[in-house]
């Protein structure tokens, strides 16, 4: 057993009892059948309304695309710094939440328009729901132990993806660590050039399932000098723009949330409502 897998199941759960039950995936859904001749759930367990867990509760994916200005204009202007440290919210948010998602990061300079630097990180397992515990004693004993079965399956398949999901993310902060830590020396900054890559990467098709929600976030003083032809964003795509100034610049007419703080932006977008 790894070190981030024993340090996720001391978290977030007990070892493994073998033979205990087997998992059952269906339908996006983790169920299981207790080691009994019927894997129905005893009449006596009814579902408590609006119970939800802490990890892998029901939220909408979220598809993210963070840009940072390497322009001198941008560090002339006092446009703040992304760094790993900005992004490792966005990635346990992605990490625990029932929907996943995908996030990217680039650059604003000279030119833009590059392939971005991208994590896809799957749904967190659903959590075994709550159920209120009726019937007999006997009846109680049974429900308790069927509960104890799926808690113990449960904390196995979450172990399993924060071991997995918690590689990638290292990997990628890493890489991000690299992309984002040179000088702000480029003499131009392409604007149109990193919305028309936001745009490509947001627009991408999605595989099914619910719909997907769609942020970019630019640090930059958004004076564009590059003029390419202005692009706009998928439907529905929240702008949230960084910097030191009190004008929009050439993102006027995408109508960006504007923030002088990262971590206030990052704070804002991971705060909103998430429940479809």
């Amino acid at each position: 057993m790894t070190r981030t897998k024993m340090l996720a199941r001391l978290r977030y759960g007990q070892p493994r009892l073998p033979g205990l039950l087997r998992l059952v995936a269906s339908a996006g859904m983790v169920g299981f059948t207790a080691a009994c001749p019927s894997s129905e759930l005893p009449s006596n367990l009814v579902e408590v309304e609006g119970a939800a867990p802490a990890i892998g509760a029901a939220c909408v994916p979220l598809r993210i695309v963070l840009f940072q200005d390497i322009s001198q204009s941008g560090s002339s202007n006092r446009t703040p710094r992304l760094s790993i440290e900005h992004l490792q919210p966005i990635l346990e948010h992605l990490q625990r939440c029932g929907g996943g998602g995908e996030i990217a990061v680039g650059t604003i300079g000279v030119v833009s328009n590059h392939s971005l630097l991208r994590l896809k990180i799957p749904a967190a397992p659903p959590a075994p729901g709550q159920p209120e515990i009726l019937g007999t004693a006997f009846q109680q004993a049974r429900a308790r132990r069927i509960q104890a079965a799926a808690k113990v399956a449960y904390d196995e398949v979450l172990a399993d993806h924060l071991e997995a999901t918690g590689t990638e993310m290292e990997a990628f902060l890493t890489a991000a660590g690299r992309l984002l830590g040179g000088p702000a020396k480029d003499g131009r900054t392409d604007i149109w050039g990193a919305v028309a890559r936001s745009a490509l990467f947001l627009g991408e098709p999605t595989t099914g399932g619910p719909p997907v929600r769609l942020v970019v976030v630019a640090a930059t003083d958004a004076a564009d000098n590059v003029h390419r032809q202005p692009v706009r964003l998928p439907d529905g795509t929240i702008l949230y723009l960084v910097n030191g100034e009190p004008s929009p610049g050439a993102l006027a007419t995408l109508a960006p949330l504007q923030f002088e703080s990262l971590d206030a932006a990052i704070y804002h977008l991971l705060h909103q409502r998430r429940v479809p």
